[in-house]
């Protein structure tokens, strides 16, 4: 063997013994903390979807909170409407009740009155007539005086007692 085939060996025996210690003291670690490296970032990952998937659902549960609070407070706003609709109907009602009973009131007073002034009429015209009666017979009159006697009984009459009737 020659000195070149020596040399081929010992470098080849040194190639293997340098990849044995590249290995053992480079390779190794180093694939190590790659491997480490890799399964932080995998638990990262995985660990921002259970986070992105909580927050999701927060979310969700937030977003059915609000539309219940909405939907509450449609029906206090709906409720709240209903029952001023229902106050203010119930006051015209009282008021349009009220109306009624005073023009009832208003009527009966009116016929009141009007069978007052009637009966007040009839009195004064009743009197009248026995007035008128008695000068008649006290004065046996023609037909003429008789005439003029019924026109000073009326002009001695006050304004205010014949009325409209």
């Amino acid at each position: 063997m020659s000195l070149l085939d020596y040399n081929i060996f010992f470098d080849v025996v040194n190639f293997l013994i340098l990849m044995y210690l590249l290995h053992r003291f480079l390779y190794k670690p180093v694939l190590g903390k790659i491997d480490e490296r890799r399964e932080k970032i995998q638990d990262d990952l995985e660990r921002a979807r259970r986070e992105r998937k909580n927050a999701e659902e927060y979310r969700s549960e937030y977003e059915n909170k609000l539309a219940q609070a909405e939907e509450e407070a449609r029906g206090v706003i709906d409720r709240a409407s209903k029952k001023a609709r229902e106050q203010a109907e119930e006051i015209v009602n009282q008021a349009r009740e009220e109306g009624r009973r005073e023009k009832q009131r208003a009527q009966e007073e009116i016929r009141r009155a009007q069978n007052e002034a009637r009966a007040q009429l009839r009195d004064e015209v009743a009197g009248l007539s026995l007035r008128a009666a008695g000068r008649f017979l006290e004065e046996k009159l023609s037909e003429e005086d008789h005439r003029e006697l019924m026109e000073r009984v009326v002009a001695e009459l006050p304004d205010e007692r014949l009325g409209d009737h």
